[in-house]
Order: structure tokens, then sequence, then C-alpha cells
């Protein structure tokens, strides 16, 4: 996990906004990164609180859509406030925003977009859960409109329900409020369907998902007999 860090004039300085206006609440503003005085960074007049964050993964590789891991300090349980309330912050909007450290309001009050990076991504699940730190999957803005082109949010070939998550501090599974997947067996698969450990327990979302977890009477909550327009 990354401690603040102080950036040099002219380098490049990232930020990041989650958007829960979904769930009817405001964005919330955060950054790697802090100013010289150790106050936190102002741009274009919104103030980003400067915590330990590691973000990792934006880049494309091999032509496939890119799914960024956000992972930011639970130490002073920034984010669980808005976990709880807003379904673990599912489908709000993320963005990581790149700007030059002299086009920051305390140098440059008026900025343009010509300095200016922006990549939009969704929140698609916590992947993780401790006490030290919360680890989140971000979706690409193409993926997530595919996912609603049919009505009640549901998706083809792609799960709603919202699977567990492992609490290492409490050895024990977290099981969310609202449409939980049904599962609570002690085989353990990841993202990809492949067997893993309690720790690394993650839905694929798919189908083979559900399959390779209830073997018959697959309670998947998507579409998979449709096909994509």
């Amino acid at each position: 996990m990354l401690d603040a860090q102080l950036p040099s004039f002219g380098s490049i300085v990232t930020l990041y906004q989650i958007d829960t206006a979904i769930y009817g609440g405001g964005i919330i503003y955060l950054s790697p990164s802090c100013l010289e005085n150790r106050t936190n960074i102002v741009f274009n007049g919104n103030t980003y609180t400067a915590f330990p964050i590691d973000a990792q993964g934006f880049e494309i590789e091999s032509g496939k859509a890119p799914r960024p891991t956000f992972v930011v300090s639970n130490l002073q349980a920034l984010l669980i406030g808005g976990i709880n309330e807003y379904r673990g912050l599912q489908n709000c909007k993320f963005t990581r925003i790149r700007v030059r450290r002299n086009e920051l309001d305390d140098i440059t009050p008026t900025i343009t977009d010509e300095f200016v990076n922006y990549d939009t991504f969704y929140i698609n699940q916590i992947t993780s859960q401790t006490s030290v730190a919360i680890e989140f999957e971000l979706i690409t803005a193409m993926e997530l409109a595919n996912r609603q082109q049919f009505p009640k949010n549901q998706m083809v070939n792609y799960c709603n329900h919202i699977y567990r998550r492992w609490n290492a501090d409490t050895s024990s599974f977290v099981i969310a409020d609202v449409n939980p997947c049904p599962y609570a067996g002690t085989q353990y698969f990841d993202e990809f369907n492949e067997v893993t450990t309690q720790a690394l327990d993650r839905c694929s979302k798919t189908v083979g998902g559900c399959e390779a977890r209830f073997k018959t009477a697959v309670p998947f909550n998507g579409f998979p007999n449709f096909s994509e327009a």
C-alpha cells in the first residue's frame, strides 16, 4: 500500500473520483498524493483527500478490455460508509484523472482539458476486504453498457447476484444484504472458474461460474439464451 506522495513541479499527479449518483449520493474525491505542505490537492475546485491508494491494470493488453484493480487503505474506514449504503459501490462511475502538478488550483486556478487526461471505468465488485485494505475490480463503460441492454439491469451471460467476499479479519464470508448469491458451499473458484482458496474465491458472473458451484439447478440471474445485438 502506498503512502501519500509529494508530487514535484511538472510531474503527473493522479486523482480519482467515485460517483455514487446512481444511489443518490455525491462524488468521493481521492488521491495518493498531497501538496508539498502536506495539505490535500485541489483541482478544478474539488478537494482530493490524500490517502494510501494502489491502482493498476489500466492499459489494454492483447486486445482485451482492461479490468483494473483499485486498492484503498481501510485503516481509517474511509469508504466503509459508502460501501454499506450503496451496495458495495457496484456500478458507480470511477474516473482516473492525470494532470501536471503545475495545473493544480494552487498554481493554475483556471485549467484547460488540453493538459488533463480522463479515464472512465465502473466499479464491478469488491474482490477483497480486510481491516487493512479494500480491493475493487473495475470494468469499462462499454462492458457495462452491454450489460444494460436488457430490462431490470439483467445482462446477457452476466449474473446480477452480488457474490460473497472473504473477510480475512473474521475468517468468514461477507454476504450482501441486497440480491446476494445463494451459494454457501465450501468449494472455491476464481474469476476464471478455476479451483482456488477461500481468500481468492470470486465469481466470474457467468453461467460457467454457476455451473462450477451448483452443478445442477443453476440459479443464474441473467439471460444466457439471448444473443447480443
